[in-house]
């Protein structure tokens, strides 16, 4: 919902500051539903 959006980036920042250190966080999008099928190399 884009009217959320800076909802959405608020709580991300939140929780980058929380787990700082401990994890990795990247903030992607917005991205077409086709770029989450993975399928196996040729030959997998």
């Amino acid at each position: 919902e884009s009217a959320r959006e800076q909802e959405l980036e608020d709580t991300v920042r939140r929780l980058v500051a929380d787990w700082d250190g401990r994890v990795e966080l990247d903030l992607l999008g917005p991205m077409a539903a086709y770029d989450f099928v993975t399928k196996p190399a040729p030959g997998e």
